[in-house]
């Protein structure tokens, strides 16, 4: 694993190994028209199946007049490079490089991001070269790259659309966590998700393709028991929403207003056809990035350098559902540089309540479960306040009759109600359990080269995402007073009345989502050292339509109606009827409506690069400077509010080899890591962040790594600058003998509140026995430690701990008799705002192995990766001893002990397969429920075929055409009853609602 790499970043590779000879000498048509040099190799790559290795600065500018005629590969390449300056010579049977004629080849002294990298490992040819490089460093000076036997079957695992596999190595390329170029695996693990692997899962989201990895311990939905407006989030560790950095293409991803308050991105927003790879850091790196990566950080790698055009369609469903997606891409590399745009369009279909079982009826008795219903329902149900009987019945309460459309009741209509009341268990049977959405947006990436060694590069980003969260309204419970004086009310008595408002028209939580993004800058080398500057505007803006609801003077205007004795302007809640709109108008009945926006400004510099030969290799390092600002203009209901922030950064990242190669050039070796990053912000003071590494390889097949990083979190602009409202509102003092009387309370930001902060640790091996071609084994314990955490207390805690938090609670002097009774004064104000308390502690093992195992029925690929989480500690409630999470759900946090995913992989030129298992441990329902849930394995099958290899159709436009059927969960596994909250019925945070997912998609390149 280790050998790819540094294959990847010291060398552009392109295509796959050249087979045997024999496959060598065959003749084939080939026609690749004037361009430049590299998409060339990259063509000629792909229709011949070899694999190139070259310096990105040897082709970078170059062009070819084009090849055309029957040739062998070995011409072809020939007649490629004629002209250029450059020749090719063979290393072995698995392995060409490019170099410029009569250079001696040697290791190159500097690394290379991925984006500057021309990057397409193919398939590997089966045979063995009669002679070949033994050992691991013999290979690097051979070729400018790493390539052991097991770095080549890694390399093969990202095939070009024509071979493509579905288990691809692309981690070798992955760069998240470090800044540094350097020719290493990192200390601490990057897991990958990649184009191949995204497909195979049947994902339509980032969201539903991050939930395949175990370290996910939550999987996010749009189900609006778990997300606010359809939005969807990633929680790593299982830890809070908001505490995992989120970056596109290594930068910072702005936060949508509309979750402001929860400081999250809705990933909903991207386009997960634009993406090329998921690189997951579940460790928190502050040090590296910033502000956010308590959790660790997500980095969205989208596609770019596309040469030609493609097209995608996509329908999936299950009972009930659907999705549709189209997706198109179209760019073309000239000799100086590249452009590419990509265009995709899904929708999903509505689905109700009442589509599921689980959800239909909130009578979960047939599951051996508790009973919901609620009083409050058309019709409803009348009580008195006080406790007494209702006049002439023999009850306090009764069911309003059915059918009434409460004009001239009397008493007598209650008689057969009497002492029963209407329960309707139809909570969330006409809601929407996923909403409808649709979600449009375009990307346009290019880069230029100004010079041969500097490139300028830019990326536009738009996308609009709305989503329809359907509901029907209630309003109106017991805790209104219906006066004797009211026109309808037939008992001459002060009532309290359940009912609802309930109306034909469905009421929609509407939200459309607008994002924007834009980034321009330049790279390049001044002799070792490469450099990049960067500036990045992001803008989101968010508009609200929902409705109808009532207005903040609906109360009032509610309670005047219900007082009037005239039945033209009194409110009649004794009805059995539908409402209309223009009905509830008058009581304040409205649609809302707001525009929520925030941006974002970055410029970002860094320079990295050998600073000197310490003996046992070069020290790498890298320093650079970030400027950024935040804004956001907030809109919603009565909240309104702007704030802005401004950090200034300087970072720094070293990496030192302490023991170089051993003898007879095994990989033997040790080396530190270490960075550091100072963050100085306007509004909440600095933060200072380090992390450090360790790397011991003490054979080339065995790397033992280690590493310490702190993070911190910074508190949101919604948190520091939301305005203070004030209200009067009923309390309950514990501290006075649990006396309830009213206060004022004061609701809004907290400006004096501090950043959360945390650290990680990691431990563990990859094990890549040269031995045993493609096979690896990996194992880390890791610990994570969140402290300081932002929460809004509950009233009581805060009262009964007021010690602790000074200034929030605000009380009268006591009188005379307060003292005599040992009571502080009466509450006079109290602050419901954040504040900073509580901690989190969780440790576990994350464990995985794969193997490519290439065989002349095709490559097969077994692979196993899995999360176990034994420690999941929270102290969030003063006084309140230490609460154990891990596997014990809760509304807010928690995460399974194991979650686990199992696949194999069957591959061949035209067709490629795979089954995988996800595993969900078990784990305890919601308090108070004690029942078990999870121990459930859910299947997933995709299969690709190759349409044009499949049919022979070379040479016609349907050549490079395939097809794409697949299901997620397979067998149909619905979700568990689960005490959800008492309400939801299942757990969304585990289980699937849309049950059995069936998914058919074709596609086109041309």
């Amino acid at each position: 694993m280790r050998a790819a790499i540094v294959a990847a970043m010291v060398v552009s590779s392109v295509g796959l190994s050249l087979a045997s000879d024999v496959q060598a000498a065959i003749r084939k048509s080939t026609h690749i028209p004037a361009q430049g040099l590299g998409p060339a190799l990259q063509t000629l790559a792909k229709d011949r199946d070899f694999q190139i290795v070259y310096r990105p600065e040897f082709v970078r500018g170059l062009s070819t007049t084009g090849i055309s005629g029957e040739l062998t590969p070995e011409e072809a390449l020939t007649q490629l490079l004629q002209g250029t300056g450059l020749t090719h010579r063979k290393v072995d049977d698995k392995t060409i490089t490019i170099v410029p004629a009569a250079e001696r080849i040697q290791l190159p002294s500097t690394g290379m991001l991925p984006e500057q990298m021309s990057v397409m490992p193919l398939s590997v040819g089966d045979d063995q070269p009669a002679v070949q490089p033994t050992t691991v460093w013999q290979r690097l000076r051979l070729a400018q790259a790493e390539f052991s036997a097991t770095a080549k079957q890694n390399a093969s695992s990202a095939k070009s659309d024509a071979g493509e596999a579905r288990y691809s190595e692309v981690e070798e390329l992955v760069v998240t966590g470090s800044r540094l170029a350097t020719p290493r695996q990192q200390p601490v693990p990057v897991k990958i998700l990649s184009r191949a692997e995204i497909d195979s899962s049947g994902a339509t989201s980032v969201a539903q393709a991050l939930n395949q990895m175990p370290e996910v311990s939550v999987q996010s939905t749009t189900a609006p028991f778990q997300a606010s407006r359809a939005s969807s989030t990633v929680q790593l560790r299982g830890l809070p929403s908001g505490t995992a950095l989120v970056l596109l293409n290594g930068r910072r991803l702005a936060g949508t207003p509309f979750q402001a308050s929860s400081g999250i991105t809705n990933l909903n927003v991207l386009p997960l056809s634009a993406v090329e790879r998921i690189e997951l850091l579940p460790s928190g790196s502050s040090a590296i990035y910033g502000g956010d990566a308590l959790a660790g950080v997500v980095n969205i790698i989208l596609k770019k350098d596309f040469d030609g055009a493609e097209v995608n369609a996509r329908y999936g469903s299950a009972d009930s559902y659907d999705e549709k997606q189209t997706s198109f891409t179209i760019g073309k590399s000239f000799s100086r540089g590249s452009f590419s745009f990509m265009g995709s369009y899904v929708t999903n279909s509505v689905l109700w309540g009442s589509d599921r079982a689980i959800t239909a009826n909130t009578d979960y008795s047939r599951y051996g479960g508790h009973v919901y219903s609620v009083t409050y329902g058309m019709p409803g149900n009348v009580f008195t306040r006080d406790g007494s009987n209702l006049p002439g019945l023999n009850s306090r309460y009764a069911a309003i009759p059915v059918g009434t459309d409460g004009i001239g009741l009397t008493v007598a209509d209650f008689a057969a109600t009497a002492g029963t009341l209407q329960r309707d268990t139809g909570f969330y049977r006409y809601s929407s359990v996923i909403p409808a959405s649709e979600t449009a947006s375009g990307l346009l990436y290019g880069t230029f080269d100004l010079t041969p060694n500097i490139e300028l590069f830019g990326e536009a980003l738009y996308s609009r995402y709305q989503s329809e969260e359907m509901d029907y309204p209630i309003f109106i419970h017991q805790a209104y007073r219906v006066p004797a004086s009211n026109a309808f009310n037939p008992f001459g008595v002060d009532l309290g009345v359940d009912h609802v408002f309930r109306t034909k028209e469905r009421f929609c939580y509407c939200l459309k989502q607008e994002y924007s993004r834009a980034a321009l800058g330049a790279r390049g080398n001044v002799g070792a050292w490469r450099w990049e500057v960067a500036g990045t505007y992001t803008r989101g803006k968010d508009t609200t339509n929902e409705g109808p609801v009532f207005d903040p003077n609906a109360d009032a205007r509610i309670t005047t109606a219900l007082a009037s004795s005239d039945p033209a302007t009194a409110l009649n809640v004794f009805s059995d009827r539908f409402w209309t709109l223009a009905e509830l108008e008058p009581y304040g009945l409205m649609t809302l409506v707001n525009e929520l926006t925030s941006e974002l400004s970055s410029v970002t510099g860094f320079i990295s690069g050998p600073l000197f030969d310490f003996g046992a290799g070069a020290v790498e390092a890298s320093f650079g400077v970030e400027a950024e600002r935040s804004d956001l203009y907030y809109n919603y209901y009565i909240t309104t509010f702007s704030g802005d922030r401004d950090n200034y950064a300087l970072f720094s990242e070293v990496r030192v080899p302490l023991i170089g190669p051993g003898e007879g050039g095994n990989d033997a070796r040790v080396a530190l890591t270490g960075a550091v990053r100072f963050d100085d912000y306007s509004d909440f003071g600095s933060e200072f962040s380090t992390q450090f590494g360790i790397e011991v390889r003490p054979h080339e097949s065995w790397l033992l790594r280690a590493a310490y990083s702190e993070a911190y979190k910074p508190p949101r602009l919604y948190q520091l600058f939301s305005p203070a409202v004030s209200t009067q509102s009923t309390l309950t003092d514990s501290r006075r003998g649990n006396e309830a009387y009213a206060a004022t309370y004061l609701t809004g930001g907290n400006p004096d509140l501090d950043a959360m902060t945390g650290y990680s640790t990691s431990a563990g091996f990859v094990f890549t026995p040269a031995s045993v071609p493609g096979f690896q084994f990996l194992a880390t314990h890791w610990t994570t430690k969140i402290e300081n955490y932002s929460t809004l207390l509950s009233t009581n805690v805060v009262i009964a701990n007021e010690e602790l938090f000074p200034g929030y609670v605000i009380r009268a002097q006591p009188t005379a008799q307060d003292i005599a009774n040992g009571y502080p004064g009466r509450i006079q104000e109290f602050r419901n705002i954040y504040l900073n308390f509580g901690t989190f502690d969780l440790a576990g093992v994350d464990t995985g192995a794969s193997w490519r195992l290439r065989t002349r029925f095709g490559e097969f690929v077994p692979a196993v990766s899995g999360s176990y989480t034994y420690k999941y500690d929270t102290a969030l409630i003063p006084g309140v001893p230490v609460a154990d999470r891990a596997g014990k759900a809760t509304a807010s946090f928690f995460a399974p002990n194991w979650k686990a995913t199992a696949s194999l992989g069957w591959n061949t030129s035209a067709l490629q397969t795979t089954l995988a298992a996800r595993y969900v441990g078990e784990y305890e329902d919601y308090a108070p429920s004690k029942r078990k849930l999870g121990d459930f394995t859910v299947f997933d099958f995709n299969a690709k075929l190759q349409l044009g290899k499949a049919l022979g159709w070379t040479g016609s436009v349907l050549e490079q055409s395939y097809v794409t059927l697949g299901a997620v969960n397979l067998f149909n596994r619905l979700p568990d009853y689960s005490y959800n909250r008492g309400t939801v019925g299942y757990d969304p945070t585990q289980y699937d609602i849309r049950g059995r997912f069936i998914y058919l998609q074709a596609g086109l390149k041309l």
